[in-house]
């Protein structure tokens, strides 16, 4: 945790160095987990080579999501028709 000195208030600098200590970090942590992922899938295929991986896509905000649980477009009827008696 950053905290501020007694005789005053963060720096700008101090603060962006803590930013870029935080990055770094979790792209670290990143980096560990997404490498771990192959370790288990590689480990899931020789357990039992039947075992497919599901098919991946990436959404367009980058959220990777199962091909099977990507959203389906919704089918519209078209416009409201005008009702007259």
């Amino acid at each position: 945790m950053l905290k501020a000195p007694e005789s005053g208030a963060l720096s700008d600098r101090d603060i962006a160095s803590n930013m870029l200590a935080q990055a770094q970090a979790m792209e670290a942590n990143a980096k560990a987990m997404i490498a771990e992922a192959a370790k288990m899938k590689k480990d899931a295929e020789k357990m039992d080579p039947t075992v497919k991986r599901p098919s991946v896509k990436v959404s367009a905000i980058g959220e990777t999501v199962a091909a099977d649980e990507a959203p389906k477009a919704r089918r519209t009827r078209g416009p409201n028709k005008v009702k007259t008696a």
